[in-house]
């Protein structure tokens, strides 16, 4: 995070489900504090001066490697969560994307990543541990159907 967009003591975030054909989400595997490990879909902080879908977009080319997604959609209901942070916790707002995986090869470009692999629904219920992840995946989920990606 060079330049993350905190206002008023909260941090503005994105979080991005990317699905494939088979509708099966791609699922990173988080070495981070003992807060935050496990399974999670591609996130990160918004920076000064980019919109939230230039963070979404940037985060996947980051965290992944990938220029070749398309977002289908976002979310309308805004999720908010807390992180550790200079002696107290930070608010998080965090804006939700879903999107459509065209192609290319998946390269983990971030340190805190450790792994990936695609996953059923259920399978990333079952194991993402970001808090509001499973209603996220489910909305997330909803939207494809939707716009039948």
């Amino acid at each position: 995070m060079e330049n993350p967009k905190i206002i008023n003591g909260i941090l503005h975030a994105v979080v991005s489900f990317i699905f494939n054909k088979e509708k099966k989400v791609m699922m990173f595997l988080r070495k981070g504090e003992e807060w935050e490990r496990g399974w999670e879909p591609i996130k990160g902080a918004v920076n000064i001066n980019e919109t939230d879908k230039e963070a979404a977009l940037r985060e996947i080319k980051e965290e992944a490697g990938l220029n070749n997604v398309k977002i289908i959609g976002k979310i309308p209901k805004v999720y908010w969560a807390e992180k550790p942070w200079k002696n107290g916790k930070l608010r998080i707002r965090a804006h939700v994307f879903v999107c459509k995986y065209i192609n290319g090869n998946i390269k983990l470009g971030e340190p805190e990543h450790i792994d990936w692999k695609w996953m059923s629904i259920e399978e990333a219920k079952e194991n993402i541990w970001i808090k509001n992840g499973k209603d996220m995946l489910k909305e997330a989920y909803d939207l494809t159907k939707v716009k039948n990606s």
